[in-house]
């Protein structure tokens, strides 16, 4: 007869059956084809037991009603395609699974997998052609649609994961442009205490090998290995302003909550100052190569992936120093951009250019940011010199 569809069964009479069966086979045939038709309502298991005795939940989920008016709006033809009996596009069917899965969650509390057959069912019921998971050729799909739903069922459940490369350069402002802003794992063989000892081996040898005799090999190895620690002793203060700048907008949020149920005009609060939990002479004691070309370049190196000398070499050849000056001359309106610029063309006379701008660069942007000296710079006292 060369059916295409399950539903195009309720269309067959017994005439067409009687080249293949004999009149009494054909007629119960075509019988039990129409009471299958017939039964709109499946009947729900016998020994199924309520769901909120068993779940704590006041939503049964055989009871959920799907919200067509929530689908319809996926897009403006999606209805009539529906009621046309059309297939949906590969599209159309991503967004259906969607918009389905997340009423689901939002509207039965301790939902499970089970539920997605009863409502598939209802799915196939309203529009059975469009729902079906026959092919026009008669073939039926590898994975149904209840099995899709199932999927984008558990995949929303499913906790998302932080890769390694995630955990190592996090989405904050002060990990931009960092490759591994902290490192997650112990270098292999490591353990805390020997990387502590590394530690102290090296503040040693700065204390009691001249600079000319340093062991550039051991440096090296040694601040390779205890990078983490470093990152960690670096990152304090910036995770620090991180916590406060959360903690300040989910303040603001609350107040914002609160305005709109009390109808109150917003009230401006100062920020907390973050707390200054690092200071660059406290880094120097504790990772004094770090000061050091010995230990800053495989330090930035590792951090960034590029080469410290290579990139600022460049940075003042090519002029792009120059621009980053003018540019904050012209735009610093806190700190003295005057003051410095008159001190870094005294110090070109006698000086090569290239260190009085890097010194007058350093200044402006310590002034931009608005970042306490005593946490950038190590001051002196010029008069022991």
């Amino acid at each position: 007869m060369r059916l295409r569809r399950l539903d195009q069964l309720k269309y067959v009479k017994e005439e067409d059956l009687k080249d293949h069966l004999s009149v009494f086979d054909s007629r119960t045939l075509v019988e039990a084809w129409q009471r299958v038709d017939e039964q709109v309502v499946e009947e729900r298991p016998p020994n199924r037991q309520p769901v909120n005795a068993i779940q704590g939940s006041d939503v049964d989920p055989w009871d959920f009603k799907l919200n067509w008016a929530d689908l319809y709006n996926i897009d403006p033809k999606l209805k009539d395609r529906l009621k046309n009996g059309k297939k949906l596009t590969k599209r159309l069917k991503k967004d259906v699974i969607r918009r389905v899965v997340n009423q689901v969650r939002h509207n039965v509390p301790h939902a499970k997998r089970d539920i997605f057959r009863h409502i598939i069912k209802h799915m196939k019921r309203k529009f059975p052609v469009s729902f079906s998971s026959e092919l026009a050729n008669g073939k039926v799909c590898k994975r149904s649609l209840c099995a899709k739903l199932q999927s984008k069922f558990d995949e929303t459940k499913r906790p998302k994961r932080t890769t390694q490369k995630e955990k190592e350069a996090p989405a904050i402002k002060a990990a931009y442009g960092c490759i591994q802003w902290r490192r997650t794992k112990l270098p292999h063989g490591e353990t805390e205490e020997t990387l502590k000892r590394r530690q102290e081996e090296l503040v040693n040898h700065f204390e009691t090998v001249r600079p000319q005799s340093w062991d550039k090999q051991f440096i090296e190895e040694n601040m390779s290995l205890t990078f983490g620690m470093q990152r960690e002793d670096i990152n304090q203060q910036a995770l620090e302003i991180e916590r406060l700048r959360k903690k300040v907008l989910q303040e603001k949020r609350k107040q914002k909550a609160n305005r709109r149920q009390a109808a109150e005009p917003p009230v401006e609060e100062d920020a907390d100052d973050p707390e200054l939990l690092t200071t660059t002479a406290q880094l120097r004691d504790k990772w004094p190569f770090m000061f050091q070309p010995a230990g800053m370049m495989g330090h930035f190196f590792t951090l960034t992936g590029k080469d410290f000398s290579t990139k600022l070499q460049a940075f003042f050849e090519t002029g792009e120093a120059e621009k980053v000056l003018k540019f904050l001359f012209e735009t610093n309106k806190s700190g003295s951009p005057k003051k410095i610029k008159r001190r870094m063309t005294e110090a070109e006379s006698h000086e090569p250019a290239h260190c009085a701008q890097a010194l007058a660069l350093l200044l402006l942007l310590q002034q931009r940011f608005k970042e306490l000296k005593s946490a950038m710079l190590i001051l002196i006292d010029v008069c022991y010199l």
